[in-house]
């Protein structure tokens, strides 16, 4: 997050179940955590891909059924985030 980033995609959702402990909660930035459903080379993927803004809450989430996710994501929010929360200079 040294560049700036403000928006951060996350592949196959990993452990974002708690978005508190994800990267959008550590780096201040919003997240997408995105994940297939169905079936995939005999794994079974379960959906529930969601958008976090850069406090951990979720702005929009799918279940395991096909859907398309949205959110508006505001780079101004990000800011005043980090101005009222400045973890990311503790950074070492």
């Amino acid at each position: 997050m040294r560049a700036g980033a403000e928006r951060v995609a996350v592949p196959a959702r990993r452990a974002l179940a708690d978005a508190r402990s994800g990267p959008g909660d550590r780096n201040l930035a919003y997240v997408a955590a995105v994940n297939g459903n169905g079936a995939f080379d005999g794994d079974a993927l379960c959906g529930r891909t969601a958008v976090y803004d850069p406090w951990g809450t979720a702005l929009a989430s799918a279940g395991e059924e096909p859907a398309t996710v949205t959110a508006e994501v505001d780079p101004e929010r990000a800011a005043a985030v980090r101005e009222e929360f400045p973890a990311l200079r503790d950074r070492r």
